[in-house]
């Protein structure tokens, strides 16, 4: 079940989805999620699975080794200032440096991304600051065959994000200096030929920092509060 609603003082969220109504399989032309890998040839499509999800029933979607899929969002350049980008992840099998590639950024799907986020193989959190040049390891760890949520905060006039209310990034600078006005699309993958597996469920995209985005979950959902994210992560 997916949502698109217009963003307004009581409405940040603009795009919500749980893959429940998505089939089982490729997710590639699924609700307009497309196989439009940033990195080279041999990478496959990301799926939608029956197998693990978040709460008592449902669907999620299924990273594996060296698949790479890309949800672009309507009205290319609307999305501007400060947005939001919240989902819950969970690593099931680990073989590989970085489990889970995440990218978001604007105008057209590329390497320069404004922001790049990774779980790592060493169960930590990794993201790009500009101000540094790279990949920064993060103070936040995360537990294998878990559930974790990530809320990325992104300020596309200042050109910078923080991550899980700062705990683990804070005011890092984008990958794409210049090459991100507005948040148009959104990646996940894995640029690795490892046997991993990770699950991503209930995704929410808005206008503002989000700060309840995941407090509350969808229905037939399991709730999470912040204060647990923080003890849990």
């Amino acid at each position: 079940m997916f949502i698109i609603s217009p963003t307004s003082i009581f409405a940040q969220k603009w795009y919500s989805e749980d893959f429940d109504g998505f089939k089982v399989g490729k997710i590639d032309g699924q609700e307009d999620w497309i196989f439009e890998p940033i990195a080279g040839g041999g990478r496959v499509s990301l799926e939608i699975s029956k197998d693990v999800f978040r709460g008592n029933s449902g669907k999620s979607l299924k990273v594996i080794s060296n698949s790479m899929c890309s949800k672009k969002f309507p009205n290319q350049g609307k999305h501007k200032g400060v947005q939001y980008v919240s989902y819950f992840a969970r690593v099931e099998k680990l073989g590989a440096d970085a489990v889970l590639q995440n990218y978001i950024g604007g105008k057209n799907v590329k390497w320069q991304a404004a922001v790049v986020f990774n779980m790592t193989g060493s169960l930590k959190i990794s993201a790009f600051d500009g101000k540094k040049g790279g990949m920064q390891e993060t103070p936040v760890s995360y537990t294998l065959k878990e559930w974790h949520h990530i809320r990325i905060v992104i300020n596309f006039d200042d050109e910078i994000y923080n991550f899980n209310n700062e705990l683990a990034a804070k005011d890092f600078t984008f990958r794409g200096a210049g090459q991100n006005p507005s948040l148009d699309w959104i990646t996940f993958g894995l640029n690795h030929p490892r046997v991993i597996v990770v699950y991503v469920d209930d995704l929410e995209v808005g206008e503002g920092e989000g700060e309840e985005a995941g407090a509350v979950g969808l229905e037939g959902k399991l709730p999470i509060t912040w204060s647990k994210v923080k003890n849990r992560l």
